[in-house]
């Protein structure tokens, strides 16, 4: 456990508590009390699971976070936890709807595999949240599938974000993330695989990165993952499609796509780099959103070294 030295007012924490705090402060950014095996969960270090009390009981007992219930936050606020608490059941039927709505993704020309994503993948849901999709493309065809997909969102969906919000795709042939942190991690590690269980274990190996982030997160079960299906409707427009039209609309709208983003949406040097490549995409706002979590998190950490004598790192 952590010592004041002698003739100091230092707190000196632990390996294992600077992770434990590390971990709060960073759901803080989310607004997201934990519970003790969340954190461990989380955790940047690997640790034991039976560890994780005692450091954040330390932590409540010299003042550096807040304890409710069985929520930990950086926060002494309960409208955080109870928010947390009504999140089961808005979670449950939030799930059985996104599976519903990747039946249907799974159709459309060049899906190749779906995943859950965004709070919902990680339980931290409200009434309030999209459902958001992480998919796979067939390689040369990215931009072209996700403009399909936003075309029967806008016509048959009346553009409603909520039910349709597909977040990232990525190219089944460039399946690595270029963008390497904690934020990202977390939104791999949480992925919730529900088509072609065969592409998303691919997928998890050429990002075994993250676990350096994560190392105490366990393998998701793909038990009832779908495998990849024929479909004749799809199989006949990818046909017309992966003629030469093919390459020249899903470069149209590569174009189109990157040019619009970078009018009307404030998005890094980075993003659009990544963009150009056409082998990923990061929608701006979930760029942005990284960007303010990291950026929140940051600041947070400094602001609680000023005010509170430890070793944080």
């Amino acid at each position: 456990m952590a010592e004041t030295t002698e003739n100091s007012t230092l707190l000196k924490l632990s390996d294992e508590e600077q992770a434990v705090l590390n971990t709060v402060m960073y759901f803080d950014g989310f607004g997201y009390p934990l519970k003790p095996s969340e954190v461990h969960q989380y955790a940047p270090i690997k640790m034991s699971a039976l560890n994780v009390l005692p450091c954040l009981n330390y932590m409540v007992n010299h003042g550096l976070m807040f304890q409710q219930g069985n929520f930990f936050s950086m926060r002494d606020d309960a409208a955080l936890v109870q928010k947390r608490q009504d999140s089961k059941s808005a979670s449950d039927s939030m799930i059985k709807a996104a599976k519903r709505f990747s039946s249907l993704i799974s159709r459309f020309p060049f899906v190749r595999s779906i995943c859950i994503t965004g709070n919902l993948a990680r339980g931290f849901v409200s009434a309030e949240d999209d459902l958001e999709f992480f998919i796979i493309a067939k390689p040369g065809r990215l931009w072209l599938a996700r403009a399909l997909l936003l075309g029967f969102k806008k016509v048959f969906l009346l553009n409603n974000k909520r039910y349709f919000n597909m977040n990232y795709f990525v190219d089944s042939e460039k399946l690595e993330i270029p963008d390497k942190n904690l934020y990202t991690a977390t939104q791999l590690k949480t992925l919730v695989p529900v088509y072609n269980a065969e592409l998303y274990q691919q997928f998890v190996k050429a990002n075994e990165w993250a676990t350096e982030f994560l190392p105490n997160m366990k393998p998701v079960s793909i038990a009832d993952v779908s495998a990849l299906k024929v479909f004749p409707i799809r199989a006949t427009i990818e046909g017309v499609f992966n003629l030469t039209i093919g390459g020249m609309l899903n470069k149209k709208y590569q174009r189109g796509s990157i040019k619009n983003w970078k009018l009307n949406c404030d998005i890094s040097a980075e993003t659009v780099a990544m963009l150009d490549s056409g082998s990923y995409i990061s929608i701006p706002l979930v760029a942005k959103t990284q960007y303010n979590i990291l950026n929140a998190y940051a600041t947070n950490s400094n602001a609680f070294k000023s005010q509170h004598e430890t070793n944080l790192a």
